[in-house]
């Protein structure tokens, strides 16, 4: 969710790491006691990143994308099911091992920056301490930048409107391009949260220009894109898509908006789901990025959904779009995990342990996702047949 998004309606309650070796992933009891294993790894060399190609022994290796799938560097599919996490509620060792424990397989990481007409790299100090948090313990990583707006405010300017705000983003992607670019585990660079205020016509444009320069220093990692106004499912239309075969498109879900972000009010009862929803209208939302990826043979991913705990139904609605997400096969992070301080606990979005209801159902969403990928055929066995 951007900056303005969450001013009108605050998510959140209001020695270097080892290479990728599937060896340091290691098996897992999760919270209900079901034997976990962390989804299609094995061991693999960096030169396997990218068919056809041999990057240097020293560079990490890198997730592909092959049509649909998102594939492991030895050329396995691999489905991200994992949170968001937020630099502003600073992730920590125990958090990770709480989303290892449930048998999550990657991180959106969100952080933001300010801009102020030069690039500063000391806004972004704490930013690889905390991605390695999450690469050390072998979980993938999507460095997302959350939020950019000049002295934080709004309506001052942007990057599609004013170049020198434009330079800035390029320079600050510059930056953690080159401090990242020997970590293990980075499954993609997505530039911008929620694109909005900006016209369908200049975002495809915008990217196509932000794309050609982040592959002058990374011509190997995936790249994550959004749709216009505030990236929703319905947002995965014709003009978004891009030549660069190393794309994965995102779209978040919050459908229905006014249920999913609705705050307690005053003076009118609170929305209840289903009530004049339900599954079916929650598929038929979803059905656009679906439609996307079928049509043009890319990957789509839901880099964001979730609910506020304090709406009445909200646990059918987590396990619904769940479900919708699985069966459609679509990759996803849930917003999204943290432990809040200073917000009320049970209005909010976040999930963590101590929120044992939200906890508990999209645990038994993971558990249940986990079940039915070890009924398919074991890639690794096929390999060391072969080896």
């Amino acid at each position: 969710m951007s900056g303005d998004r969450i001013h009108r309606a605050r998510k959140i309650g209001n020695g270097g790491p080892p290479a990728y070796n599937s060896a340091m992933l290691p098996i897992s009891l999760g919270p209900a006691g079901l034997f976990t294993v962390m989804s299609l790894v094995l061991p693999f060399t960096a030169a396997s990143a990218v068919p056809g190609s041999q990057p240097a022994e020293t560079e990490p290796a890198r997730l592909s994308i092959r049509e649909t799938e998102i594939l492991t560097p030895d050329g396995h599919p691999i489905r991200f099911r994992g949170f968001n996490l937020l630099w502003w509620v600073p992730p920590t060792a125990q958090d990770v091992a709480d989303i290892k424990d449930l048998g999550a397989n990657c991180v959106r990481y969100q952080f933001g920056y300010v801009p102020s007409g030069q690039f500063d790299p000391r806004q972004l100090r704490f930013l690889k301490r905390h991605v390695r948090l999450f690469t050390s313990q072998g979980l993938w990583v999507i460095p997302n930048l959350h939020a950019f707006r000049a002295d934080g405010r709004p309506n001052s300017g942007n990057v599609w409107n004013t170049p020198a705000l434009h330079r800035e983003f390029l320079d600050m992607w510059d930056y953690i391009l080159n401090l990242l670019k020997d970590e293990p585990f980075i499954a993609a660079w997505e530039p911008i949260n929620e694109p909005h205020d900006v016209d369908r016509t200049k975002l495809a444009p915008w990217y196509r220009e932000v794309i050609a320069h982040f592959r002058r220093t990374d011509a190997r990692t995936p790249i994550v894109i959004e749709g216009a106004e505030y990236s929703g499912a319905e947002e995965l239309l014709d003009y978004l898509k891009l030549d660069d075969p190393n794309l994965i498109y995102s779209f978040h879900f919050y459908h229905p908006h006014e249920y999913t972000h609705m705050l307690h009010p005053e003076n009118r009862p609170l929305l209840e789901y289903p009530g004049k929803w339900g599954k079916a209208a929650l598929a038929e939302r979803m059905s656009t990025a679906v439609r996307f990826r079928d049509r043009h043979r890319v990957p789509v991913f839901c880099g964001e959904w979730g609910v506020r705990t304090g709406a009445p139904g909200y646990t059918q609605w987590l396990k619904d779009v769940g479900s919708l997400l699985e069966e459609h096969k679509i990759p996803w992070a849930h917003w999204a995990w943290a432990m809040q301080r200073h917000w009320p606990v049970n209005d909010t979005f976040d999930l963590n342990r101590q929120k044992t209801e939200i906890y508990g159902v999209v645990s038994a969403i993971l558990r249940n996702a986990l079940s039915g990928d070890q009924t398919k055929p074991d890639h690794r066995n096929a390999t060391r047949q072969a080896e």
